[in-house]
């Protein structure tokens, strides 16, 4: 009687137990996929900060390629007033050429009766007063006796004034000489506001006024013949914050009809080539900066005048000069295709000759 039941207990201790480790082991089971969840995040944490620090490079990179573009533009622009050199006084004087005999022709505005500057002025302003270093002001009608004075000293053909303060209309109110244009940030009683800040430095670098002037001529071909009136409306006063202003009621032409090459400077590559005029012979690529601000119209036109002077005579000695036979003429003036061909037709009449003559 004892051993069935000692069978039986046995069996049922051998069952239960087994179940037991079975459950053990999937507890096992699942405190190991629970670490390798674990361990996914933790991957995916570190994938997370990977990415992280490859923006922040990417940042760094944009930052760094920023500064090195503020650099180029600063190595490209010559400044020749600077620091407490940026008075009112000295403004004015570089206006009106009133300058003492010491100073040099690099801080002169050498402009005669047919140069188109433009004066683009930007910082701190109000109701018609622009601030020089925080300490003084120019008025609206010291600007415009200053223009004056200009127009009778003949010192521009038209002139372009832009201004980027707050309430910028009202700086050239006051103006009354005829040939001025001029445009504005913000009309009377708006404010005009920066565009973004370095977080190195900790200010603004720009205000949107400028940004987005900038933003219009880098996106310009130096070919296109964009007019002023596209550079007034590209101004959107959702992005500007305020309502750029112009005034041209001074001023001879339609904004439609002035090209924005006549105020800012184009630079672009001029190949001469010796496929038309042998004077041009031998000439290399020159690159000519057009600029109002830094050379009058009669030095560009005596320029020109010059170098078409030069090249005519260097053409006339070269036609007196030139001597050639048909074949001569043949090679300067014939290209690759056409040579081929010449010289095809002329094996072809070649060996009709030779036929011809040992038929006869």
């Amino acid at each position: 009687m004892c051993s069935p039941c000692f069978l039986l207990l046995d069996a049922w201790y051998c069952c239960g137990g087994g179940r037991g480790r079975e459950r053990e082991r999937e507890r096992e089971r699942e405190r190991e996929r629970e670490r390798e969840r674990e361990r996914e995040r933790e991957r995916e944490r570190e994938r997370e900060r990977e990415r992280e620090r490859e923006r922040e490079r990417e940042r760094e990179r944009e930052r760094e390629r920023e500064r090195e573009r503020e650099r180029e533009r600063e190595r490209c622009v010559q400044v020749d007033y600077r620091g407490y050199e940026v008075t009112v006084e000295n403004f004015l004087r570089v206006l009106t050429g009133r300058h003492d005999s010491a100073v040099p022709r690099s801080k002169r505005l050498l402009s005669d009766e047919g140069s188109h500057i433009l004066l683009y002025m930007t910082g701190h302003g109000g109701d018609q007063f622009l601030k020089f270093q925080d300490s003084e002001e120019i008025q609206s009608h010291d600007l415009a006796d200053a223009i004056e004075q200009m127009r009778e000293k003949k010192r521009f053909k038209e002139l372009l004034i832009m201004v980027d303060t707050c309430q910028a209309a009202t700086l050239y109110a006051q103006l009354y000489s005829p040939g001025v244009l001029a445009i504005g940030s913000s009309r009377k009683g708006q404010n005009s506001y920066s565009h973004h800040l370095d977080s190195e430095v900790g200010v603004s670098v720009v205000d949107r006024f400028t940004y987005y002037t900038l933003a219009f001529f880098e996106n310009l071909d130096i070919y296109s013949n964009a007019s002023l009136i596209s550079l007034f409306q590209s101004y959107n006063p959702a992005l500007l914050m305020s309502h750029a202003d112009y005034r041209q009621d001074l001023f001879p032409r339609a904004l439609n009809e002035v090209p924005v090459t006549n105020f800012f400077g184009s630079v672009m590559e001029i190949v001469h080539t010796d496929s038309a005029f042998e004077g041009f012979k031998g000439s290399k690529h020159r690159e000519m900066a057009c600029s109002a601000y830094s050379i009058s119209s009669k030095e560009c036109n005596n320029a020109v005048d010059t170098g078409m002077a030069s090249n005519s005579e260097k053409s006339s000695q070269g036609l007196e000069n030139v001597s050639v036979g048909i074949f001569e003429w043949l090679l300067h003036n014939l290209d690759d295709e056409s040579a081929d061909r010449v010289v095809s037709i002329g094996l072809v009449g070649l060996v009709a000759m030779v036929i011809l003559s040992s038929c006869l």
